[in-house]
Order: structure tokens, then sequence, then C-alpha cells
């Protein structure tokens, strides 16, 4: 009995791993590599300066004009969190390009065995299939 518990908490820990992350998730990825690129120990009010003391107004978040680190989950948009999913995606080749041209649109490759794209996948001109998750 206790081999097949553990059997399905490895079934179902792997499916966790595979599952796309939630918007929240990639939220705070994005903030974590925001504030893993500046290259001071203030970007955000939040932060700790050396003193040990909240870096508050002298944050580079507090600062106009510079640096804008993002420090927030308000700061971060729709936009920034779907890149984040067509950068992090699986992708695909795409059939090659009609002529033997290096480079071509969607429509100038040879479709013909390939599997059907879905609605919301993307051909890159450079080969590549998104799929949208």
């Amino acid at each position: 009995m206790r081999p097949i518990i553990a059997l399905f908490f490895v079934a179902l820990m792997a499916t966790a791993a595979s599952a796309a992350p939630t918007d929240a998730e990639i939220k705070q990825v994005i903030i974590q590599q925001s504030l893993a690129s500046y290259p001071g120990p203030c970007p955000c009010p939040y932060n700790t300066m050396r003193n040990g003391r909240q870096c508050g107004g002298n944050s580079a978040y507090s600062k106009p004009g510079g640096y804008e680190p993002i420090c927030y989950e308000t700061q971060v948009t729709p936009q920034m969190i779907r890149l984040y999913r067509a950068l992090h995606s699986k992708t695909e080749m795409a059939p090659p390009c009609k002529a033997g041209k290096a480079t071509c649109q969607p429509w100038e490759r040879d479709w013909a065995d390939n599997p059907p794209l879905a609605k919301g996948d993307v051909v890159t001109t450079d080969g590549r299939i998104i799929r949208n998750h």
C-alpha cells in the first residue's frame, strides 16, 4: 500500500512542477529579477541599507530619473506577464521556408505535413512556434 501512495505523491509533484506558473508567481519572479539586477543595496523603499535602516526615500524607486526598479506587484503590467510567458514557454521549430529561404513569414512556410496551429500560437520569422498555453 505504501508504494502506491508514494507513487501517487511523485505523480502529483511532477504534475505540480510542470504546471504553468500563475500570474502572482510570475509577478514575484519579475520583481526578484528586477531587484537582483540593481547594483546597489537600495532598489526599493522596503530594502535595508548597510547601516541596518530601511532605505525609504533613499531608494532608487523613490528618486525620480535614473534606475526604475520594479518593487511592487502593482508595477507589473499584463504586458510584462505575457512577455514572461512567451519567453518561458515551450517552443517548437516551424516547418522550413519555401524556396530555401533562411527567414520568412508564417504563410511562406511549408505547412503540409505539420500539426495545425491553435488560436493564440505565434510563429516567429526565425522559425519558432510559441504555443499559447
